[in-house]
């Protein structure tokens, strides 16, 4: 388990990292940049308001039928549209991820880096991973659920069987109705936020400090039995 020190020392570098213009989009208060004057532009704020989209309208949801006698107005009958976007910023590029607005799910495979120091491609595995859950997506019928644990397990399987080198954490989150889904090993991580909270977020899966769980091929890495499995309605 970490130390209150050593978290300080994470969160710290985490803080020192966040961009103005995040901070001010999820209202987290604190800003590095001098804050406007009265009547001067705030072009932090106004920067984040050019990037970020808009909140969806209610019109926007999608609203489908039920087998239940839940009244047509109940919140469970509302249906949720993922919209996702990516920032990819290479350093080795052993990363990894996917997206798919229409299924509903997307995912994210950090790469092991040591795998360099061996003379292998690094990001084999990762990217192994992620390809493999794309295809499986793209075959599934649109309008069906995706279950990530079962997706990450395939992907797994056949990654292993390609015998790609390297190892890698994951993450797939899907997007079932109003229910969002996952399934993760490792140190691969996502949050929840609304009204600027976050309300959950994935707690990283250790061997011990800095050594996250990993799969890979070969049976040297961590069963992707382990990973952890969830749900969160909206």
């Amino acid at each position: 388990m970490e130390k209150l020190e050593q978290i300080q020392q994470t969160l710290s570098e985490i803080d020192d990292r966040t961009p103005d213009a995040l901070r001010v989009a999820f209202s987290l208060g604190h800003r590095v940049s001098p804050a406007p004057a009265p009547g001067e532009e705030d072009r932090v704020a106004s920067f984040a308001a050019s990037v970020l989209p808009p909140p969806p309208l209610v019109s926007e949801l999608h609203e489908v039928p039920l087998a239940s006698t839940a009244s047509e107005d109940d919140a469970t009958n509302k249906v949720l549209r993922m919209e996702w976007a990516s920032c990819y910023l290479p350093d080795h590029d052993e990363d990894a991820h996917f997206g798919h607005d229409e299924a509903g799910v997307l995912g994210v495979a950090d790469g092991v880096g040591s795998y360099r120091n061996r003379g292998v491609d690094a990001a084999a595995f990762s990217r192994g991973l992620m390809t493999s859950a794309f295809m499986h997506v793209l075959a599934i019928e649109p309008g069906t659920a995706v279950c990530p644990y079962t997706l990450l397990e395939r992907a797994y399987d056949e990654t292993v069987a390609s015998a790609a080198s390297g190892a890698s954490t994951a993450v797939i989150l899907s997007l079932a109705g109003a229910t969002l889904k996952w399934a993760y090993i490792g140190d691969s991580a996502f949050a929840v936020l609304r009204g600027g909270k976050i309300v959950h977020r994935s707690r990283a899966q250790q061997s011990h400090f800095n050594c996250p769980f990993q799969i890979s091929a070969g049976g040297k890495g961590d069963s992707v039995a382990k990973a952890d499995v969830g749900e969160m309605p909206k």
